[in-house]
């Protein structure tokens, strides 16, 4: 997984992310922190890293979508997206 740092911008996994894996009372539980149902609200939306917490076994992500509220792993994060818009910004897409 990539790491990222304050500045990055970042984008959340689409709903239909959190509709497959959703397995247990709104929160799936095979990534190393829980994504509850409250977050799907930023689902599919853009987001900037404001802070990094790197105290535990994985980075927990602050972002600015939600005033910092939510911690935001790597795995919650839709790298495809980020790809295909930059290679779009330099014309590869």
């Amino acid at each position: 997984m990539k790491e990222y740092k304050v500045g990055d911008i970042v984008y959340i996994k689409p709903l239909s992310w959190y509709q497959k894996f959703n397995k247990v009372h709104g929160t799936i539980i095979d990534i190393p922190n829980k994504f509850v149902q409250s977050m799907t609200a930023y689902c599919g939306k853009k987001a900037t890293i404001k802070r990094v917490d790197n105290t535990l076994p994985f980075n927990i992500y602050k972002t600015n979508i939600d005033n910092k509220k939510f911690g935001w792993t790597e795995q919650m994060f839709d790298e495809n997206r980020s790809r295909k818009l930059k290679l779009k910004k330099i014309g590869n897409l």
